[in-house]
């Protein structure tokens, strides 16, 4: 018969260590110092230290100009390269989130662009206070992305390599997302409803304006001239049909 085991118990006066200061030193004796505690208890890796919140909390600046200014000393372009290389599965990755957390993504450059509102939704958006409901067409387009860009690999004759978190220095506290991108082209997925279509595609089948803002900030980020917008018929699952648009960077970005 299985007997539970008993623990002892050490009296409070007797313990002088904390509770979490017993676990920390657990952890670092039997190995497991990757968990979410234990990050609390150790030094910031290269990528970690370009969170906004490590930016905010480590800078000395007073005001917004030099706190950019501290933000460009620290993000050095080997440290974006590696975020970009670690945060490679996007929604999947905590670190990706963390990074994106206080930045203006490209998906929100158009809105940021044209916000009146100090701090309104967007703002709350950006920081976290507010969480962007999950719908459908958001679940269709996670489950759909890599069938798409199969397709568009055949389609085009060219090989799509993920993306992570793009972010760079001249802009701290922006950051870009593709989908993919080739050798050539910044690549963006959309697969909307037949009612939302005309959200992404105008009636003269041409990238509407908010679109438009996320693909040209991610070619910048991207450091690519060319991008492919790939909207999925709304019947895709059986058709497999796209509409596919390639945009050119503007001379002055």
């Amino acid at each position: 018969m299985y007997e539970k085991p008993k623990h002892e118990l050490v009296p409070t006066s007797l313990n002088t260590e904390s509770f979490l200061t017993v676990v920390k030193n657990h952890c670092t004796l039997v190995g497991d110092t990757n968990n979410h505690l234990m990050r609390f208890y150790r030094a910031p890796s290269t990528v970690e230290k370009l969170s906004m919140h490590h930016l905010q909390s480590t800078s000395k600046a007073t005001n917004p100009p030099d706190f950019i200014e501290y933000c460009k000393l620290i993000m050095t372009v080997d440290a974006c390269k590696e975020a970009a290389t670690a945060t490679l599965e996007q929604n999947d990755c905590p670190l990706w989130h963390e990074l994106r957390y206080g930045r203006i993504t490209a998906s929100k450059a158009y809105d940021a662009a044209h916000c009146n509102t100090f701090d309104g939704t967007l703002t709350e958006t950006i920081l976290g206070a507010s969480k962007l409901r999950d719908t459908e067409a958001m679940k269709r387009g996670r489950l759909l992305e890599s069938q798409v860009l199969k397709e568009v690999e055949k389609i085009c004759k060219i090989k799509i390599n993920k993306c992570g978190l793009k972010l760079n220095s001249e802009y701290p506290i922006m950051g870009a997302s593709p989908d993919g991108e080739s050798s050539v082209y910044s690549i963006e997925i959309k697969c909307p409803s037949e009612k939302a279509m005309g959200r992404y595609v105008s009636s003269g089948n041409s990238v509407t304006a908010k679109y438009m803002a996320q693909v040209q900030l991610q070619m910048h980020f991207s450091n690519k001239a060319q991008a492919l917008f790939c909207v999925a018929h709304p019947d895709f699952e059986k058709t497999k049909k796209k509409n596919l648009r390639s945009q050119l960077r503007p001379a002055t970005f």
